[in-house]
């Protein structure tokens, strides 16, 4: 069974970004961040069977959506972090990088906040991302890049695999 404790000390150990552990620790409790990501307090609560279930005994969780609906765990060997569904296990996206996974969170950040600059802005301060980092992707996405959602959708993931460490 894996604990919150155990998952703290993966971060660690993998190097991830304060994020991470300040989210654990409950920092953003009263933030814009929590709307969209937590720490997957419902997996800690789980048996050993149901966590193996989604880990399948290799994948270390990382994050949940604030509803519990998808959750992103940390593949060890592949070094790379997965979304799944929580109600049926199905993969909904695959990340090369901690900046992939933000940025698919960000994009999340700015359809919530469109209206609201400083709170997007806020939220990447929280994922430590650069300033030219945050307009680099504010720029992405402001930018009419389609007239219909199938072309923006294939323009984001082209743009999300452009985005290395």
């Amino acid at each position: 069974m894996t604990t919150k404790a155990q998952a703290l000390a993966y971060f660690e150990q993998m190097g991830f970004p304060a994020f991470f552990q300040r989210l654990y620790a409950g920092e953003y409790a009263k933030d814009d961040i929590t709307i969209l990501v937590g720490c997957p307090e419902e997996y800690f609560l789980m048996t050993d069977a149901e966590q193996a279930a989604y880990s399948q005994g290799v994948l270390m969780p990382v994050i949940a959506d604030a509803d519990f609906s998808t959750m992103v765990f940390h593949h060890p060997q592949q070094q790379c972090f997965i979304e799944l569904f929580t109600e049926d296990g199905a993969v909904r996206q695959e990340y090369a990088n901690y900046r992939q996974l933000m940025f698919a969170i960000f994009c999340r950040a700015y359809d919530c906040f469109e209206d609201e600059p400083e709170a997007v802005v806020n939220i990447c301060q929280q994922f430590q991302l650069t300033a030219s980092e945050t307009q680099h992707w504010l720029q992405f996405l402001t930018t009419d890049n389609s007239a219909n959602y199938d072309e923006f959708e294939a323009a984001k993931a082209a743009f999300m695999a452009s985005i290395i460490e």
